[in-house]
């Protein structure tokens, strides 16, 4: 009777037997699921946004989530932008494009260079030919415009982005005839065209997304532990 106690005190329950193959097989679908769920809540692609002949100022976008969103950039009508420590201005005008100042020709544009001596030049055009839009972060209201068809080629980048103040407009570099013209304040907005989730429950669903990643995380490195590395009880 003491020996069968030794035996079932030492027995040892045998793992499921997997080969080294189908072994490598599981972790590595393990690995992808766990690499597709943090895709999902870390990828984020610029959703496209579309102008209109009509307006050239505004323009709805893609579905987010289900939902369609617009923007208004008609506040930067008539307003200048400097660049620090440089004596040219840019003056914009997107919703109704204007001749620049001392251009040569009648071509009208959305964005001038215009400089304190000398010739202007066209920097971009608002038209739906030469535009692109795009929303980059919907829960900060960050969206970015390029104007291209200036003279010569040039082209302007616009990045807007919310902000509490009243709104700046600086130009941050202007090299090889591509301008970047940075938008920040109270008048930078976008909002939702109808129906969907607001801009504030985008906020919360990648929360929700984050809590199932970090979930899938623990209960794949479990099933790891226990088919791969043969773990039990407390290991696992």
């Amino acid at each position: 009777g003491g020996s069968q106690k030794g035996v079932l005190k030492d027995h040892v329950i045998p793992r499921p037997y997997l080969s080294e193959e189908r072994r490598s097989l599981i972790e590595m679908r393990m690995l992808v699921a766990l690499f597709v769920t943090l895709g999902i809540v870390f990828v984020a692609d610029a959703t496209a946004c579309y102008n209109t002949a009509d307006n050239p100022c505004k323009c709805i976008s893609d579905q987010i989530d289900g939902k369609n969103y617009t923007i208004d950039i008609s506040f930067l009508q008539d307003k200048t932008a400097k660049q620090s420590g440089e004596t040219y201005t840019y003056d914009m005008f997107p919703c109704k494009m204007q001749v620049c100042e001392r251009e040569e020709g009648n071509e009208k544009y959305a964005v001038c260079q215009v400089p304190t001596s000398g010739e202007g030049f066209g920097c971009g055009k608002s038209d739906v030919e030469h535009t692109t839009w795009e929303i980059t972060d919907l829960a900060n209201k960050t969206f970015t415009i390029t104007f291209k068809g200036g003279n010569d080629n040039r082209e302007s980048d616009f990045i807007f982005t919310y902000g509490s103040g009243e709104t700046t407009y600086e130009v941050t570099s202007s090299k090889s005839r591509k301008y970047r013209i940075e938008v920040k304040g109270k008048d930078v907005d976008i909002k939702p065209a109808g129906g969907g989730f607001g801009a504030g429950e985008v906020g919360w669903i990648l929360m929700a997304l984050i809590l199932v990643a970090v979930l899938m995380y623990f209960i794949i490195g479990a099933l790891i532990m226990y088919f791969v590395k043969g773990a039990r009880g407390v290991e696992v």
